[in-house]
C-alpha cells in the first residue's frame, strides 16, 4: 500500500513538474549567414562577409513545431558588445519549413569586426544557436 501511495505521488509530482517546464520538441537546423539568398534561404554558409553587402541574411529551417511556437533571432555586434537588433518569429502552423531574418546595410556602412545570430526556441530543453561570422 505504501509502495502504491509513493508511486501515484511521485506520477502527480513529476506530471506537474513537466507542465511547469516548457518543453518542445522543435529543432532549428541548417543555420546558415548570407549575403545573398535564392527565394528564402541562404544559397551557402558564409564565415566572412564582404563590407560592401548591402545586406546579411540568416536563414534555417524550424522542424517539428507545434503552432505558435517562437523564434527569437537577435543579432549581436560582438566587437563593441552590443545588441543590433532582434525579431521574434512565430510559427503560423505546426510542423516545419524554412525561416530568415535579415539586416541591411546602414547609411555610415558595416563596421568590420565580429557578429554574431543568436538563434532561441526559449524552451527548457533547448540551447540557444550561436552563429558567428565576420565583417570584412
Amino acid at each position: 500500500m505504501k509502495r502504491a501511495l509513493l508511486l501515484a505521488t511521485v506520477l502527480v509530482f513529476g506530471s506537474l513538474f513537466l507542465q511547469a517546464c516548457q518543453v518542445s520538441t522543435t529543432e532549428v537546423t541548417d543555420v546558415k549567414i548570407c549575403d545573398n539568398m535564392t527565394e528564402d534561404q541562404c544559397d551557402a554558409d558564409m564565415q566572412i562577409v564582404s563590407a560592401t553587402a548591402p545586406a546579411i541574411y540568416c536563414s534555417g529551417q524550424l522542424e517539428n513545431a507545434p503552432e505558435g511556437t517562437t523564434l527569437k533571432i537577435t543579432w549581436r555586434y560582438l566587437t563593441d558588445d552590443q545588441d543590433i537588433d532582434s525579431v521574434t518569429l512565430t510559427a503560423e502552423k505546426s510542423g516545419g519549413g524554412p525561416f530568415s531574418s535579415s539586416l541591411t546595410k546602414p547609411d555610415s556602412g558595416w563596421p568590420s569586426g565580429k557578429y554574431e545570430v543568436v538563434l532561441d526556441l526559449g524552451t527548457d530543453n533547448s540551447e540557444p544557436i550561436h552563429k558567428q561570422f565576420e565583417i570584412m
